[in-house]
């Protein structure tokens, strides 16, 4: 069960594409859910196998997670669901009525971004809407891009490599808020280049929100410093609520997440 994720990731080169938190997976399911003999016995296997999962990395998200634990949550009937992971399709569960011991159970799906969405069933276990959703990925890669996925990146060029050095030289301070909610932020460039922008990490102290901000700072000369007023989630979080924080260097494969590049 499940050996072809297991080739997968064994012949995957881009790094983080998959990743699975075998650190996670539990050695007593009875440890990681208390009812844990309700769990379908195929989803009870991926666990164990590989904890929680985040596959298909796409920009900053991942196309296919699988949660571990489950959560367990109320939908707006009040009917009880499983919460085990969620797709480009949607969020997945199972309904609490529906497990038996050792049994299992259909999945169904809700697509939040619907007008009125609904619970809908879209696969009879879980083995098969894992399968059902990683079918529907693999669509999406035409064979060059699958194959540039399983050769991996080719490594930073000399020019790439600069920036890369560039970045950790440029330091910020955070000043203080505007009264639209804009933050500013005083920038000093310890480089040798000027770097179209510099990007920083974003996030709620509840960590609802956690995102990125690109400053601005081509206009920036090496030893100088500015002072650069710009949006920061402002109708998301809170000013009191605001946590900046260094964003970790960029590999090969974060090119086309990473503004210092363009």
């Amino acid at each position: 069960m499940f050996k072809w994720l297991e080739s997968e990731i064994s012949q995957i080169k881009t790094r983080r594409f998959h990743m699975t938190d075998i650190a996670s997976a539990p050695h007593s399911l009875a440890n990681l859910w208390e009812e844990s003999t309700l769990l379908p016995p195929s989803y009870r296997a991926f666990l164990t196998k590989f904890g929680q999962a985040k596959l298909y990395r796409y920009g900053n998200s991942y196309s296919l997670v699988v949660f571990s634990p489950p959560i367990q949550v109320l939908d707006e009937s009040g009917e009880r669901l499983v919460k085990f992971g969620y797709s480009s399709f949607g969020t997945a569960y199972f309904k609490y009525s529906l497990l038996k011991p050792n049994a299992e159970s259909p999945v169904f799906e809700k697509d939040i971004d619907d007008d009125d969405p609904k619970l809908e069933k879209a696969a009879k276990n879980f083995e098969q809407w894992l399968n059902k959703r990683r079918d529907s990925i693999h669509e999406e890669y035409s064979p060059e891009e699958w194959q540039q996925i399983l050769n991996g990146p080719p490594p930073f060029t000399s020019n790439e490599v600069r920036r890369v050095e560039a970045r950790q030289r440029y330091k910020w301070d955070l000043l203080g808020f505007k009264e639209n909610g804009d933050i500013r932020i005083l920038v000093k460039n310890e480089s040798e280049i000027s770097l179209p922008y510099l990007g920083i990490g974003v996030k709620s102290k509840d960590g609802s929100v956690n995102g990125r901000i690109w400053l601005p700072v081509l206009d920036i000369k090496p030893g100088e410093e500015n002072i650069i007023e710009h949006g920061c989630y402002n109708n998301l979080i809170r000013r009191s609520d605001v946590v900046l924080f260094d964003l970790p260097d960029p590999e090969p494969e974060d090119r086309a997440l990473y503004w210092e590049f363009k």
